[in-house]
């Protein structure tokens, strides 16, 4: 029978490995979310990729890219 001990250290390495990936991301996803969120950058082109990654739609903002 194997142990919660067993278990953790056969899977010790693949867990440390998940949890780097989530992190890297939820760090992907934040950028994206703060791109989306800025209203220097268009407001289609914002709108456009918050639709298709079903998050929410930026507030306002203008129509052209950042000065």
């Amino acid at each position: 029978m194997t142990t919660a001990r067993d278990w953790s250290a056969v899977h010790a390495a693949d867990l440390r490995a998940a949890e780097t990936d989530l992190a890297t991301h939820r760090q992907r996803l934040a950028t994206v979310v703060a791109w989306i969120n800025d209203p220097a950058w268009d407001l289609a082109a914002r709108t456009a990729l918050a639709q298709l990654l079903n998050l929410p739609a930026p507030e306002g903002g203008t129509t052209h890219g950042p000065a």
